[in-house]
This record gives structure tokens, sequence and C-alpha cells, in this order.
């Protein structure tokens, strides 16, 4: 296995590093957080915050444009200036935040508490701020950077899949060679994750609620039956589910609500139940999609019902090789900055690397900030927790795609050194010396697609 680069970098090589890490800035993080923050955005109403933050990517310097194959719902698109025939690597996060209300976002002792702080606004500063480093740096990568931030990750809206706006991007192509999401886990690195379906079932009958007792004779379906057998079908096939991933865990199902019936002795009309089925790599969607399917009617068929039966599909299982350069890249930095390894893990819920791996078909990680306070009734992210995720993937973007040119005097140093990219290995010079920036831009990358210049 190669070397990891933090040890085998030449010395001048990993003070570009730290030289690029020293730029990092606390205050514009919170600021551009507290920004995000600022704007709500419920799942379906994104279009302000892209709003917002495609006016500051524009600031740090990258071409941007909308994509609004989804309008209500519109992605942000950013690129280097500069064309690059190497890879491109990308970070990408969201822009929606859960519905659920929150107090009025505020800043106190370097931390930003509001609606969509911890998930994942701060992610997409952090996004900014590495963007806007590199550019002020002056710094020629040996491939390109693509940011992307879209709507609908927390649900879906107005009858669309789950992910939509995500979906469209990768199914066009909009996607990069590799990326880093800045979200989840901060003290490890997923390598495998379990899939996600999310269930509900509406059993209903023909007739208005009635009394228990008046109905002795003759009873009606009781739909709350309906669903209390459907779980214990479940319950029942949990107990035979072979599938176990040693990262990601085992199979299992939750029941979140259960809800039916207006008074303890009327028989309600209708009653459904909602909840999730996790499984590991190895186990497909269709096999759990038909497997829900079958066990609904089945309860539905014995107690006289209808079922209507609505299976959501969201992030599928995914693994991750502990030898891909981008993971290599991750955790070369984390430890450069912290002086700690960074233990391999599993991811315990769903998120967005599935779908790059699995529709796009490139290698995806995570490295975020601390997700404890996500969806709470107080999120929050510390300046010190955006500051440290800056630096990390900083760092990760340099070791993965390598330097081909050190254009400026904002980075000290006048050696030149080797650097190994890890997406291929191949050779390429750091030089600190100053020249012109070509500044071509990147053209849209597809016809729903809206180039912006702010003023």
């Amino acid at each position: 296995m190669r070397a990891h680069a933090s040890a085998s970098l030449p010395g001048s090589a990993r003070r570009v590093v730290t030289a690029l890490c020293d730029q990092v800035r606390a205050d514009r993080l919170v600021r551009r957080t507290i920004d995000l923050v600022s704007v709500p955005s419920p799942p379906g109403q994104e279009g302000a915050v892209a709003e917002e933050y495609a006016r500051c990517l524009v600031q740090v310097g990258l071409d941007v444009e909308f994509d609004r194959q989804y309008p209500e719902s519109p992605s942000v698109v950013a690129r280097s200036r500069e064309a690059s025939d190497g890879p491109v690597l990308q970070l990408a996060g969201h822009l929606d935040t859960i519905s659920s209300p929150h107090q009025p976002p505020y800043v106190v002792d370097g931390t930003v508490v509001g609606r969509g702080a911890c998930d994942r606004k701060g992610g997409l500063a952090v996004m900014a701020e590495v963007a806007q480093v590199i550019t002020e740096s002056d710094l020629k990568l040996g491939g390109s950077l693509l940011l992307t931030a879209h709507g609908q990750h927390e649900e879906a809206v107005g009858g669309r899949q789950l992910h939509a706006p995500l979906l469209g991007l990768l199914e066009r192509g909009v996607h990069g060679s590799a990326c880093i999401i800045p979200e989840g886990p901060h003290e490890g690195l997923p390598l495998a994750g379990r899939g996600l379906v999310i269930f509900r079932i509406l059993f209903r009958r023909d007739g208005e609620p009635v009394h228990e007792i008046l109905s002795d004779s003759n009873p009606p379906p009781n739909p709350i039956m309906a669903c209390q057998r459907f779980v214990r079908y479940l319950e029942q096939a949990s107990q035979s589910w072979t599938g176990n991933h040693q990262l990601a865990g085992p199979e299992s199902f939750f029941i979140g609500s259960i809800q039916g019936g207006d008074y303890y002795n009327r028989i309600p009309a209708s009653a459904s139940v909602w909840g999730t089925r996790r499984y590991p790599p190895g186990t497909v969607f269709s096999a759990v999609h038909e497997e829900l399917t079958q066990y609904a009617q089945r309860a539905a068929c014995e107690i006289g019902c209808e079922a209507e039966i609505d299976i959501q599909k969201s992030g599928q299982p995914f693994s991750v090789s502990e030898s891909e350069p981008l993971v290599e890249a991750v955790r070369d930095s984390y430890r450069l900055q912290t002086g700690r390894e960074l233990p391999l893990i599993g991811m315990k819920f769903a998120a967005d690397s599935s779908q790059f791996i699995n529709v796009a078909g490139i290698p995806a990680v995570y490295h975020g900030t601390d997700s404890a306070t996500a969806h709470s009734d107080l999120e929050s992210v510390t300046a010190a927790d955006l500051v440290r995720c800056a630096k990390v993937i900083l760092g990760s973007v340099v070791g993965y795609l390598g330097l081909a040119e050190l254009r400026t005097a904002n980075l000290k140093g006048d050696r030149v050194c080797q650097v190994s990219p890890l997406h291929s290995r191949a050779v390429t010079t750091v030089r600190t010396r100053r020249a012109a920036r070509s500044g071509t831009p990147r053209k849209p990358s597809s016809s729903s697609s809206t180039v912006l210049s702010f003023c």
C-alpha cells in the first residue's frame, strides 16, 4: 500500500499545505454560515438560499450556474475558472433543512445557532472557504474543483422521488471524478453504509367510523389491527434476516408512527403505519420492496381492508475500498491537521454518498462537522469545528488532485518539490512564482442552466 502523503511529502510540499490552511478564516466561515442559516429553506423552498449561496460562490471566484430541472428546488453548480485536463474533485452539500420550527438564528461565543447550522449550511460554508483559499492562493492544481448544492435532501415534495434534484444532476453527468461531502461523521471515515427505504402503509375500509359495541354482530374491519398485523410480520421476518456488514451493521426495521382513530371506542375507517427498513451491502432494493409489499397486502387481506403502499427509495447500500486514493487523501489530511488517525467506520444513517457511488459510479466520502445537534431543537456548529473541517478538506483536495504549479507570493517558499497526486500517482511540480491566470470560463452543463453574474 502507498505510504501516507503526510509522512512522505517533502517538507516544502507539506509547508504549502500548512500555508494554505493558515489562510482559512474563522470569521468568514461564521459569517457565511449565519448568512445561509438566516434564509429559511425547508424542502421544496430552496430558491432563496440557492440565490444566497450562488452569490457567495461568485464572490469566491467560481463560475456559477443554476440548474432548474426542479424549479422549486434549484441546484447550484460552480466550477473553477481555470481549465484542466485532470480529474474533477467535487464538493457537494444540500441546501434544505428539516421543516421543524427553530428559534431565530444567532451567534454566541463563536457558535452559530439556528436551523441548518449543523445540518448542513455550515458544510456549505466550508465548501466556499476551501474554494476561496485555493482561488486566492493562485494555486494550480493537477485537476479542478466542482461545487454543487441541491435541495430535497431531507424529504421529497410534490410527489417527487426522494433526492430528485441530486439524482437529476448525476443522471445527466453533472458530477466529478470523486466527491467529498462535508457532512456526517467528523471523527471517523465511513467506508460502508446501509440502504434505506421509507415506507408508509395506509389501511382503509369502506364506511364511516362506528361504535365498537353497536357493531358486535357484524363488526367492520379495523384498520388499526391491519397495522398491528403488518408490524408483526416484519418482526417475525427480522428473526431470520442474515444481512450483516462488518462496518455498516445488520438489517433492521423501525416503526416511528402508527396513526388511526379519534376515540377509544370507535372503529376507525383508516389507519397508517410509517417507518424505515435498513439493509447492508448484499441486500437489494427490489427484494426489500417486494417483502414490504407482500406483508402489507397479506395484512390487508386477512383483516379485510385495502392497502395503499408508499415505499420511497432513499440511499442504497454502498462500500468504498480502504485503498481508494480519495480515502487515503482524507486520512492523510486529517493526520496532518490533528496528529491522529482517522478510524474507518460504517455509516449509520442514509445520506448522499450512496447516490454518488451507485448512480454516478464515482468514489465518495464524508468528512463534516460534529453532527450531534442535527435535527434538534437547538442546532449549532462552532467556529473551531468549521475551521478544522475546512482545513481537512482543503488538504484532501490538494492531496487528491496534486499540485501542478504554485504561482503566487501569497504562499511563502521558493523550493521546487515533487508532489504525487493520489488520483494517478503521476509526478507534478510545485513552483512558487507568479504567473497570469488563464481565466477561461466553463460553459453551462445543460440547457436548464442559467449562468450567473452578480455585481
